[in-house]
């Protein structure tokens, strides 16, 4: 496993990958301009696997989705204050929404996660 900071790249936002063989495989963090966490995720195998956090700018977290195997399992949300606003159990196969550079982002990007390259 290889793990790659891109803190010091000032054109892109402050991000870190985990690959194997060139597949996502472990947490994939974004982090603001205050360099705080605000996304975390979780992958195996290039597919979701594991929690998918992400914070709020005052450092509450704001969801949580569990993927199992690249399917959603469950989902919490919370207001900026920490009040649960959102409770979903998933009983099907979702597609998980995706950053911009992700594995499963279809958008068009300068920047990719992969093997040395990353986008926002």
């Amino acid at each position: 496993m290889v793990d790659r900071p891109w803190a010091d790249v000032p054109q892109l936002p402050p991000a870190s990958a985990t690959y194997r063989n060139g597949v996502l495989d472990g947490p994939v963090r974004h982090y603001g301009p205050d360099r705080r966490l605000r996304t975390e995720r979780w992958y195996r195998d290039g597919r979701p696997h594991g929690p998918w956090r992400s914070w709020y700018e005052n450092g509450r977290l704001a969801e949580e989705e569990i993927f199992v195997d690249g399917r959603r399992v469950s989902h919490l949300a919370w207001t900026t204050t920490g009040q649960p606003i959102s409770s979903v159990e998933a009983k099907h196969t979702r597609q998980p929404r995706a950053i911009d550079g992700e594995a499963g982002d279809t958008r068009t990007s300068d920047a990719r996660h992969r093997d040395g390259d990353v986008g926002h």
